[in-house]
């Protein structure tokens, strides 16, 4: 008898430890969207294209205990459907979760779009024909090709300055700023970069939404404490008043952990294309919270002759107490889709110089879009 109850027991246990092991751990995709996808959110960012719009109602993604995942579709008809995924789909799924959906009807064959597909593919081209589950385009390169829309990121139409002497250009990635100024430009919501000057200064910016993005940084100066260091914050808005002007304004607020803070409150105004612009700016400094009676001026401007290089100067006007001095910069930009380095020369302007410095104090910074 007593064995038949240990044996019992065991059986139990047993079971009670498999059936632990086998609750299903759910998996977040992103904090875009929570642990469950509602059918809003599956419209916005196209996540299950091959269901009906009109029948799906919510979906979960699920960690098994042997490793493997499933994702459960909930149905309007109240109907349920499991599918496993590998890590591959899983991927896919956050990949579309960093853009929305596109919409087709706004497509028009008369111009060049860029592609670009879940593995990271871009195709140039134009596209001949939007059926219900693939387009049709047209490349230079590749000839006339289907994409299904399942595989598709995003779409974005070419603008005249990316298509230079017949060529596709990849869009400018950096017409948010010159070396460390400002233009009026905005970053897309969700769209960012980190940039290192001299490898001493080390900053981030990231768009909130496609008119506001935040940024902030430090300095690691070698031989100085935390408290001596440097301390950053650069909120900006930019807003899109016309096919080539651009206004913004921002704050940039530094503080000297135990000793001073300075910072400028400033306007810009930015004309031109991504590639070929220019920036008039005004500000007025701050100093250990004592505003400056004379504003600051900014000049600059860009131009890209070559796919990849960019010529670009900035310049400020600065008043300090009796006199005006000026800090010129020229330089190129060496950049990819992603990363970009400046090299640049800066020259000091004052009363006091005797001459120019030239050709000027180097400047190098490196910057990774994200």
């Amino acid at each position: 008898m007593k064995t038949k109850v240990l044996f019992f027991l065991l059986v139990l246990l047993n079971s009670g430890f498999l059936f632990a092991q086998e609750v299903p751990k759910a998996i977040i995709l992103s904090s875009k969207v929570g642990p469950v996808i509602d059918s809003v959110e599956n419209k916005e960012y196209n996540l299950f294209p091959e269901i009906p719009v009109n029948n799906f109602k919510g979906a979960q993604f699920f960690k098994l205990a042997d490793g493997s995942k499933k994702v459960k579709i909930y149905y309007k008809d109240g109907t349920v459907d499991e599918k496993p995924f590998s890590e591959s789909d899983f991927q896919a799924y956050k990949l579309k979760l960093r853009t929305k959906q596109v919409d087709y009807s706004r497509i028009d064959t008369s111009f060049i779009y860029i592609v670009k597909l879940l593995d990271e593919t871009i195709i140039y081209g134009k596209i001949l024909e939007v059926e219900k589950d693939k387009i049709l385009i047209t490349s230079k390169y590749l000839g006339t090709i289907d994409l299904l829309k399942s595989d598709i990121l995003k779409i974005d139409q070419v603008e005249m300055s990316y298509h230079v002497k017949g060529k596709n250009w990849f869009p400018n990635p950096h017409d948010t700023r010159h070396f460390f100024a400002p233009t009026a430009r905005s970053l897309k919501k969700g769209e960012g970069y980190v940039q290192d000057i001299y490898l001493l200064f080390v900053s981030a910016n990231y768009g909130i939404t496609d008119n506001f993005l935040i940024g902030g940084g430090f300095s690691m100066i070698p031989g100085l404490s935390i408290d001596e260091q440097m301390f950053f914050i650069n909120p900006k808005a930019g807003f899109k008043i016309h096919e080539k002007f651009n206004l913004g304004g921002g704050i940039l607020y530094t503080k000297v952990m135990n000793d001073f803070s300075f910072g400028i409150a400033y306007g810009v105004g930015t004309y031109g294309t991504d590639n070929d612009n220019f920036t008039i700016g005004m500000g007025y400094g701050l100093v250990d919270d004592e505003w400056n009676e004379k504003p600051i001026f900014l000049i600059g401007g860009m131009t890209r002759p070559w796919r990849k290089i960019a010529l670009i100067t900035e310049n400020w006007i600065i008043p300090i107490e009796t006199e005006t001095v000026a800090a010129l910069s020229y330089g190129t930009r060496y950049f990819g889709e992603r990363l970009c380095v400046d090299f640049a020369f800066i020259i000091p302007v004052s009363q006091e110089m005797d001459r120019l410095l030239f050709p000027g104090i180097p400047y190098i910074d490196f910057v990774i879009n994200f």
